[in-house]
Order: structure tokens, then C-alpha cells, then sequence
């Protein structure tokens, strides 16, 4: 579990790697109605490039973890963003927009009754090597928990479980339990949207960046939330819906050194983070905020896409991104 301490000493662990396919669409582009399939390698900025993002730390269970994430506003957005750009016959997901939001933080109220909930909320990718972080794709599910105890985090799984749930109450064409998990896949993905969530360095406590959590995902979003933009992108469907969650947090993640380092020049006074810093913040940050929010509305869109067609043959979902 995460230490608000410093830096513990890192255990070496020595992962076999699969050999994996890798195809190259031209441009990066995907082109609706594509299926990526295993072996694909999705890029998502590149896609996106076409189409004009802590709150308080909690103390739980000798861990921290984010208590409310982006806080409603910002889950609602990337909510926003993905459903407006559902396909046509997706309507239940239009109607029911208002009260998916409104079950949208429902996660994180769950932490403080559920001691397994905090962990899903998150992904050190440290804890799988180095960029590209190879050994992770060698994981269906979670690594063992005496593998993890400092380090990890379950939030990749938690969304391909959660999207595997949605599909089946689709299926079953249960609308309570269709709202209440679309919800919860809107915040799981929302989650991974933030680089800060995918990182052992969550909160700067190793770079000089103290705090940077909470000023980065709560107060430069609360301020800003109105200027982030989300354009338009048509949902794709999702053959390796694990890999894809793999892929969408790795380049997440990729964002994390920038966050820092205009963390480091927005600071004009050590502790000082006044409107001066904010302002200067937002204006280092604001392409990749509309970077991260875009990304985790096409990765909600098509999750919820996914789910809408595997149901309608009738197929359980499932990441095939190796065992462990």
C-alpha cells in the first residue's frame, strides 16, 4: 500500500517478456467502425489530434490514496465528453446522462465502508520497470498482494471488471444496475485520465513537489473547468479491452514530468500558491488538461461502445494480455 514516507526500498522483480505484434496505422489513425484487436498498438493522442482535465488525501488503512479525484466537475466532463460522442442507437446512455452523474463518485464513497476499494483507484506503473513498461502487459490481473504491498495499484483491472459487469446487466437489460455501473466506469477511467494516478510519485513527495496532487487535479481544475475542451471522435470497438486499459494509462502517465515541471516554474515563493501561480499553471498545462480530458472521453466512449455491442452477441469481455 502507498507510504506517505520516503522513497522505500525498491524491490527488483524480474519479469519474462511475450513478444508482441505491433501494427502501425498511417498517422496513428484508427477510422470508424475499426476493431482493434491483439497485437494493436493504440495510440490515442494521435488519434485525437484530428478532434478540436486531488482533491484531499485520505489517511486509510496505513495508506494514502485520492479521497474524491478530479471531484464531481471533472468526472462529469470526461462523462459528458464520452456520451456526447456515443453512437446514434446508444440513446439510454443520452437520457440517462444527468443520473449517471450523479452516481459518478459513488467509488469514492465506497472507500470508507470497503478496505479493497481505495487500491482500484490507481496504478504505480513504476512497479512494472521502465517506459515502455513491457512487463505490464504480462498481467490479467492484479500481481499477488505480497508482490505489492508498497507499490501497484489495481486500477487497469477495475476498469476491465467493471466493463465486463456493465456488459452483462446490457445483457440483461437491467437499467438501475446499467446507470450504476456506467457510473462507476466513468470514474475508474476518469481516474487513469489523471497522470498523477499512475504514478508512485502521486503527490511530488520525491520531486520536491509536495502537494502537487491536490493543486493539479482539485484546485487548477476547479478554477479551469469551464475552459477544458473535449471535441468530437467517434467511439471504436475494443477487441482487447485489457490491453487498450494498458495502453490509455501508459500514455497518461507519459504526462506526469510535465505536470512537475511547470509545478516548478509556476512557484514564484516555496508554498506560495496564489492566483499568480494558478494562473501561470493553467497556462503551462492547458493543452495537455484538454489532452487528458480527451483521452479519457474517448477511452469512456469506447468502453461504453464495447459493452453496448458485446452484449447485443451476447460476449463476456476479456483482456488477453497474458497470465500471472
Amino acid at each position: 500500500m502507498r507510504q506517505h514516507v520516503e522513497s522505500p526500498p525498491r524491490r527488483r522483480v524480474t519479469f519474462k517478456f511475450a513478444k508482441t505484434n505491433v501494427m502501425k496505422n498511417k498517422k496513428g489513425d484508427v477510422k470508424k467502425g475499426t476493431s482493434l484487436k491483439k497485437g494493436d498498438v493504440l495510440n490515442i493522442t494521435a488519434l485525437l489530434k484530428r478532434f478540436p482535465a486531488v482533491c484531499a488525501l485520505m489517511l486509510f488503512g496505513g495508506s494514502l490514496s485520492p479521497l474524491f479525484s478530479w471531484g464531481y466537475d471533472g468526472h462529469a466532463l470526461i462523462n459528458n465528453g464520452a456520451i456526447k460522442n456515443l453512437p446514434s442507437e446508444m440513446k439510454f446512455f443520452v437520457k440517462k446522462r444527468k443520473v449517471i452523474n450523479k452516481h459518478v463518485m459513488d467509488p469514492d464513497r465506497r472507500k470508507g465502508d470497503d478496505r479493497e476499494e481505495p487500491v482500484r483507484h490507481w496504478l504505480d506503473l513504476e512497479y512494472f520497470g521502465a517506459p515502455p513498461f513491457r512487463a505490464l502487459f504480462e498481467f490479467k490481473k492484479p500481481p499477488r498482494e505480497e508482490d505489492y504491498k508498497i507499490r501497484s495499484g489495481k486500477l487497469p483491472w477495475a476498469i476491465a471488471e467493471t466493463l465486463e459487469q456493465l456488459t452483462e446487466a446490457l445483457t440483461e437489460n437491467d437499467g438501475e444496475k446499467i446507470i450504476l455501473l456506467a457510473a462507476d466506469l466513468a470514474h475508474y477511467v476518469g481516474d487513469g485520465a489523471n497522470p498523477l494516478h499512475t504514478t508512485e510519485n502521486y503527490d511530488g513527495q520525491w520531486t520536491g513537489n509536495r502537494g502537487i496532487h491536490s493543486r493539479f487535479e482539485s484546485a487548477l481544475i476547479k478554477r479551469y473547468d469551464s475552459s477544458v475542451k473535449i471535441g468530437t471522435f467517434s467511439a471504436v470497438y475494443v477487441e482487447d479491452p485489457l490491453k487498450f486499459i494498458f495502453e490509455y494509462l501508459i500514455e497518461s502517465h507519459g504526462r506526469v514530468e510535465a505536470i512537475l515541471q511547470a509545478d516548478r516554474k509556476s512557484c514564484w515563493e516555496p508554498g506560495i500558491y496564489d492566483n499568480y501561480y494558478y494562473d501561470r499553471m493553467w497556462g503551462e498545462l492547458e493543452a495537455l488538461i484538454n489532452d487528458c480530458f480527451s483521452q479519457g472521453s474517448f477511452t469512456l466512449a469506447s468502453l461504453f461502445y464495447t459493452a453496448h455491442i458485446n452484449a447485443a452477441k451476447n460476449i463476456t469481455p476479456a483482456g488477453d494480455s497474458g497470465t500471472n
